[in-house]
């Protein structure tokens, strides 16, 4: 296995952790949306706005479904 095999593997893995990485703050995030709408905002143009906020990161729907 030469440099530029190990280099690509290293690549590889790192970007798959990265990957699961970001799924579990987007997790995080559609969390706290979901904490913070419930029980401290009752103004909805603020609650959309932060639902757009959350919306901006990659991975929602699939996060929306692991926390529910």
């Amino acid at each position: 296995m030469g440099n530029s095999d190990v280099s690509e593997v290293v690549h590889g893995l790192f970007d798959e952790e990265l990957g699961k990485i970001n799924d579990e703050i987007t997790v995080l995030l559609v969390k706290l949306e979901k904490r913070i709408r419930e029980k401290y905002v009752t103004d909805k143009e603020f609650q959309f706005d932060l639902a757009i906020g959350v919306n901006q990161c990659s991975g929602f729907e699939d996060a929306v479904e692991e926390s529910e």
